[in-house]
């Protein structure tokens, strides 16, 4: 399975420790976070997704220490599908199995793991023990049910006040887009909260890649959007410097592998700029050409 534009701006993120840390301070239960030893907190490069499994999340794993005694693993969990799954600890509990086989085939004891799902959907996810897939299960029959729980940040349930007051702002901006990223006036509202705060780093490779981060993934994920919607919303001097940059370079990629909303883009552009698009006609753009000329047709009669 491709890796999609969703499960990348993911994994960038949460496998950044301070933004995982941060999300685990701000989202774990008190009773919890209290007896983990978040020092030892570190990324592990395992992986329990199977082919299976990759149609329902994408994970980033975590080691620490619990109460000076146990280790166990925390795995963040990002859930592929728009709506809530029917019976997530069915998956769940295939993801557990393969973390315990894979300890067993390196001759290790298995190690506790906390599963947390962050879940971008619009529709509500409410949270039911596996219990209850049964039905009515009586006494004498509930010890043959196999019982777990997990954690779940539902982005919907999270206010934009909830999500941007959270102290990390790399954490707070890269949630607010997973909940918002298709909703260009709720991000040009906050572009102030979202952005501003990088001007400061721009000029670090930090800031740097996570600006481009960010700009890829609202490219990919908003219907096209003029060149003067990305400088808006970045508006500070560096920000908006390196997101035109990324823009272009976007653009120009999206022209030569032949998208034809890209395609259109483009040439929209340079028509707007005074230049002749019909001189455009004969690159290739992996289009047909009669379908270069229908664009730019259009264009001219400002049909597009």
């Amino acid at each position: 399975m491709a890796e999609n534009i969703h499960d990348k701006f993911f994994k960038e993120n949460f496998s950044r420790h301070d933004i995982a840390l941060a999300f685990v301070e701000e989202v774990f239960p008190a009773s919890l976070l209290k007896k983990l030893k978040l020092e030892t907190f570190a990324l592990s490069n395992a992986s329990y997704v199977d082919t299976t499994l990759e149609e329902y999340f994408a994970d980033i794993v975590y080691s620490c220490r619990y109460d000076d005694e146990q280790s166990l693993e925390i795995a963040i969990l990002f859930e592929h599908k728009s709506y809530k799954e029917t019976y997530p600890h069915f998956q769940l509990l295939r993801y557990l199995l393969n973390s315990w086989e894979q300890a067993r085939k390196q001759n290790q004891l298995p190690t506790l793991l906390i599963p947390i799902i962050i879940y971008h959907g619009k529709a509500r996810w409410n949270y039911e023990p596996l219990r209850s897939y049964f039905g009515v299960v009586d006494d004498n029959l509930s010890r043959f049910v196999p019982d777990f729980e997990y954690l779940l940040f539902d982005i919907s349930r999270h206010t934009d006040d909830e999500i941007l007051g959270f102290r990390n702002r790399f954490l707070a901006t890269s949630l607010f887009l997973m909940k918002h990223r298709e909703n260009e006036q709720r991000l040009l509202a906050q572009r102030d909260r979202l952005f501003v705060w990088l001007e400061d780093i721009s000029d670090l490779q930090t800031g740097s890649n996570y600006l481009q981060a960010t700009l890829v993934y609202l490219f990919r994920n908003l219907d096209f959007r003029t060149k003067e919607f990305y400088q808006q919303l970045f508006s500070t001097p560096r920000n908006s410097q390196k997101a035109m940059s990324t823009y272009d370079y976007l653009i120009e990629e999206g022209r030569k592998e032949g998208r034809l909303e890209v395609v259109v883009a483009f040439l929209k552009m340079a028509y707007q700029q005074g230049i002749d698009i019909t001189k455009f006609l004969n690159q290739d753009y992996g289009l047909p050409k009669e379908q270069v000329q229908v664009v730019v047709d259009k264009i001219k009669k400002g049909q597009l």
